[in-house]
């Protein structure tokens, strides 16, 4: 892998899909039961309840592309 993409991977840097100008909670893939700027995020690390106003490393959704992965 060329280092320029082993540092990508290292720090999860992404590309938005289109449509998404930033990442909160509420845009991610694993908010479930959506509430009006909440809601639960179903991933096994977190497992909590969240807002529109928090963020964690584990941010996807689809169209999220990683530049190491093919």
């Amino acid at each position: 892998m060329k280092p320029e993409l082993e540092r990508a991977k290292n720090v999860d840097l992404i590309t938005f899909p289109e449509g998404i100008d930033s990442i909160n909670c509420y845009n991610c893939r694993w908010i479930k039961d959506k509430k009006y700027g909440s809601g639960y995020c179903s991933n096994k690390h977190v497992q909590q309840e969240v807002s529109s106003h928090m963020c964690c490393n584990l941010w996807d959704s689809k169209g999220t592309t990683r530049s190491w992965e093919k």
